[in-house]
């Protein structure tokens, strides 16, 4: 099973990723051609390639962001998870989430929709220490893609205003037992 954690920047998909990491869920991560920045490295949090190194990858979903740069889920790296577990994350925009439901079938893609209103994931990004320019830039493009009306294509939805009660509600949609439960 894969799920899917979708939602705009700043939502809390990466955190809630990190949680389920956590909780013994591997990440499938994405291939990158951006830069690296500043605390990132090789497979933290993608696999960066250039970008001829990118177009030579065999993918199951690629998808152009932020002029250039360009990421990519690839077969490779769903082959490496999958032989480690049977129960797996990705992070996708809402073309990755169609691109894996035609590879993989429906049924073994779920989707968690991780929504929070865009005035909250204003505050949240400058919380986190993000430029007033990324944070228009990423406004924009939430608006311009739609990403905060992704909720048609979810199988759940968490609304991330408590971060525990976040995590309370993705350990039940992943099917994961409930602290207290053991």
């Amino acid at each position: 099973m894969i799920y899917v954690l979708l939602g705009a920047s700043g939502s809390g998909k990466s955190t809630l990723g990190r949680y389920l990491e956590e909780l013994g869920v591997p990440e499938i991560k994405s291939h990158s051609t951006r830069p690296m920045r500043k605390g990132e490295s090789q497979g933290n949090p993608y696999h960066f390639v250039t970008p001829s190194e990118f177009e030579s990858i065999d993918m199951i979903e690629d998808t152009p962001y932020d002029g250039p740069n360009k990421y990519g889920t690839s077969k490779a790296e769903v082959k490496r998870v999958f032989a480690i577990s049977d129960t797996a994350y990705a992070i996708l925009d809402k073309h990755g989430v169609y691109a894996f439901k035609e590879y993989f079938g429906e049924d073994e893609v779920k989707v968690i929709y991780v929504y929070l209103p865009l005035v909250d994931l204003v505050e949240r990004l400058k919380a986190r220490g993000d430029s007033e320019a990324e944070i228009r830039k990423r406004v924009r493009h939430a608006l311009a893609t739609k990403e905060l009306e992704n909720h048609d294509i979810a199988d759940y939805i968490i609304v991330n205003r408590d971060l525990d009660e976040s995590k309370r509600q993705l350990r039940f949609m992943v099917g994961l037992p409930q602290i207290g439960d053991w």
